[in-house]
C-alpha cells in the first residue's frame, strides 16, 4: 500500500515553489496492482479553487516505509 500526504491552499495563498509544506491529511491506502503491474489511486475531497499538494510513500508488508515521492501539485480551478 501507500501512505498519502495531502494538503490544500487557496490559490491566493499558494506557497512559493520549493517552500516546505506541512501536510494536514495523512492516510494509508491498500492498493492492488493489475496484471500489468499498474495501480490506480482515487482521491476525494479535492475542492475547486484550491491548489493541492501530494506526496506518497510505499508501505512494505513488513511495516517498512519507503522514501517520499516527488511532490505533486494539482490546481483545481473554480467554476
Amino acid at each position: 500500500g501507500f501512505r498519502i500526504y495531502h494538503t490544500a491552499f487557496p490559490l491566493s495563498a499558494e506557497p512559493c515553489e520549493g517552500c516546505p509544506i506541512h501536510y494536514t491529511d495523512v492516510s494509508n491506502l491498500k492498493v492492488e496492482a493489475d496484471e500489468r503491474g499498474r495501480f490506480l489511486i482515487e482521491l476525494g475531497g479535492i475542492g475547486r479553487g484550491d491548489v493541492h499538494f501530494f506526496q506518497l510513500r510505499a508501505l512494505g508488508g513488513d511495516g517498512s516505509i519507503g522514501p517520499h515521492s516527488a511532490r505533486v501539485k494539482l490546481i483545481r480551478a473554480g467554476n
